[in-house]
């Protein structure tokens, strides 16, 4: 499955990233973080089960 790239940006794609940016106050920042560790995107999002809004990254792979 290396090398391939999906072109959907469906919900499953998306992966927390609770180790580097803990709570996603910015959307910039998060996105900026994502970037710098190999990913196309990174977004901020609140979810039922978190108390805060944190920060997902797109992998490469997803865009």
């Amino acid at each position: 499955m290396s090398g391939e790239v999906w072109s959907v940006q469906g919900e499953d794609c998306w992966n927390v990233d609770n180790v580097r940016y803990l709570v996603c106050t910015h959307t910039h920042k998060c996105r900026e973080t994502c970037q710098d560790h190999g990913n196309v995107d990174g977004r901020c999002k609140w979810g039922c089960s978190h108390l805060w809004p944190i920060c997902e990254c797109l992998p490469p792979n997803f865009q």
